[in-house]
């Protein structure tokens, strides 16, 4: 039996990032960010259609002097999460009180810019914005 042949590149969207292929029902994007990261910078955008099924955050290199994070839209910077305090410790945060009241689990329209905003003084630190969605 001969297994069926997959492209050895996929095409990226306008992001970066490559979008659910062969029938896959669920994508991601991401988005890597750094203590340098200027108010307001679109993360990425999630397409028409989309649903947002859960949302993470990674912090590679600790972030100094007690910044926060907020992750919003166009329409507000802090949609999706205000201002939290989650920088300061490397690894997954799993503490993170994500804003979901319309937001998770609610198809989108149109295109959805999500950006993030670094709040605070920080002069360190890397970290990643992960969000999982689907096509409807």
């Amino acid at each position: 039996m001969a297994f069926p042949q997959y492209p050895a590149v996929y095409s990226a969207d306008g992001d970066g990032n490559v979008p659910p292929e062969f029938g896959g029902t669920e994508a991601i994007k991401f988005f890597p960010f750094t203590f340098a990261t200027v108010a307001n910078t679109r993360a990425f955008t999630l397409p028409g259609g989309a649903t947002i099924v859960g949302m993470g955050l990674v912090v590679n290199d600790v972030f100094n002097n007690s910044p926060t994070l907020s992750v919003g839209d166009d329409v507000s910077a802090t949609d999706l999460l205000n201002a939290a305090s989650a920088l300061g410790t490397a690894g997954p945060v799993y503490s993170v009180s994500w804003l979901t009241k319309n937001q998770w689990f609610t198809k989108f329209a149109s295109p959805k810019n999500i950006k993030v905003v670094i709040g605070g003084t920080p002069n360190a630190g890397t970290g990643v914005l992960w969000c999982r969605y689907v096509m409807q």
